[in-house]
């Protein structure tokens, strides 16, 4: 994402669900953040929604939709150093220091995101001493006007500020999970079966159920 220097790296996914809704999504990664000591900034982020929103603070975020912040040894505003915050429509909702570990010791790290549209998002970073989670109820984000729409896309940004950092992911992987949408006055029964029409990816399929 970054290679040193003052630098700003953006990596963008396209649209994996066809403009459909996500009920769930899992994120897996590696992340490493290297440079030399003292001269750490500022972090990366990983954003999930509106990708044209993206603005505002260092590592940027989305404006419209839901953010990940992993920052480094020195943080911009509103962030403090070496923490993880959930943000929604770039507003701050959790911030949680990795201490006694470091996200920028040069090392790779383990990271793991998983969202559900009943329960909220998860964020796992695992360094030396142990795992670090970051939670955000469904509740939290709807009250800063998060809805996970159709459409939405995955994003990741970094910077560096005016000093020096690399940040580098590897062995991404993401799964997503659909809406899936029953059309209840079509649900009808034959015998011992109840037979539920459903729409996933705008695509009509019949579910029989026992």
């Amino acid at each position: 994402l970054t290679i040193g220097g003052s630098s700003q790296g953006t990596m963008t996914i396209g649209d994996l669900d066809d403009n459909t809704p996500v009920a769930r999504f899992d994120v897996a990664l590696r992340a490493l953040v290297a440079g030399e000591e003292g001269r750490l900034c500022d972090g990366f982020s990983f954003n999930f929604g509106d990708i044209s929103t993206l603005g505002g603070t260092y590592p940027k975020v989305l404006s419209a939709g839901v953010s990940v912040v992993f920052t480094d040894g020195y943080a911009s505003y509103p962030y403090s150093d070496r923490t993880i915050s959930i943000s929604a429509n770039g507003n701050v909702i959790r911030s949680v220091p990795v201490a006694p570990d470091r996200t920028d010791d040069g090392q790779w790290h383990g990271v793991s995101i998983t969202y559900e549209r009943d329960t909220g998002l998860t964020v796992s970073w695992t360094g030396p001493s142990g795992t670090v989670t970051v939670s955000a109820t469904a509740q939290e984000l709807s009250a800063q006007g998060f809805i996970a729409h159709g459409g939405s896309r995955f994003l990741f940004n970094a910077t560096s500020g005016g000093i020096a950092a690399t940040h580098t992911i590897d062995d991404l992987s993401i799964t997503t999970l659909p809406v899936i949408e029953p059309v209840p006055d079509q649900i009808t029964a034959e015998g011992e079966l109840l037979i539920v029409p459903i729409t996933v990816h705008g695509s009509s399929l019949t579910l029989a159920l026992q």
